[in-house]
């Protein structure tokens, strides 16, 4: 049995940096969201060995807090400045930004980004987001693309996005103008098939019925 208490406020601060004015480029939303620090990688020793091969402390440059550790020959970090270097050829025109942010002491950046069409999902129309997600500790040269219909204002909300596996997928962060074209082009057209995934499981549970035994 599953209890609900309706209250006139959310339970929770909302996350992150909200816009009054649309930031276009990643380094528009890092500014304006206080995300302007970077990462750095330190080899890791202890005081019986110069090094641990592989292991690399994570730490932000600005205040030399250790983020964790990551288990990489070569770590490739990703700064705040380039996590959202891909949807620059979308922002302004198919999608607006709605919220960016960090938490987990700055290991986890992210970016919450509104898709200006809306969906269709049995009767109800549904607003599309897509998060780009960079956790500082996948030092491998990606950040993570996540859609989902729930719009991330909170930390619970956003865990409970990045559970959707089957609807986020890995992409490279390049600087090269037409590679990030490909990748705006690649995102929406996941974001598709991510929408006829979501519209198959609905139309799943709506053809079942439960009775009363079952509820019981």
């Amino acid at each position: 049995m599953v209890d609900f208490v309706k209250i006139r406020e959310v339970p929770w601060k909302n996350m992150g940096k909200h816009f009054d004015s649309l930031p276009v480029t990643s380094e528009d939303i890092v500014n304006q969201s206080d995300l302007n620090w970077e990462v750095g990688a330190a080899k890791m020793f202890t005081e019986l060995h110069q090094s641990v091969p592989y292991y690399h402390a994570i730490y932000r440059t600005d205040t030399h807090d250790i983020l964790g550790v990551a288990n990489y020959c070569n770590p490739q970090l990703i700064q705040n400045a380039r996590t959202f270097n891909m949807i620059e050829p979308l922002a302004g025109n198919k999608i607006d930004i709605e919220t960016a942010g960090s938490f987990n002491g700055g290991k986890d950046v992210f970016g919450c980004f509104k898709v200006r069409d809306s969906f269709k999902i049995l009767d109800d129309d549904i607003q599309p987001y897509f998060l780009v997600y960079n956790d500082h500790l996948k030092v491998d040269g990606k950040v993570t693309v996540l859609f989902t219909p729930i719009r991330v204002v909170c930390q619970n909300t956003l865990t409970a996005a990045l559970g959707q596996t089957t609807m986020k997928f890995r992409v490279w962060v390049s600087d090269d103008d037409y590679t990030n074209q490909e990748i705006a082009r690649s995102i929406f057209d996941n974001m598709t098939v991510a929408h006829d995934r979501l519209t198959g499981r609905m139309e799943y549970f709506a053809s079942k019925q439960i009775d009363k035994i079952t509820v019981e």
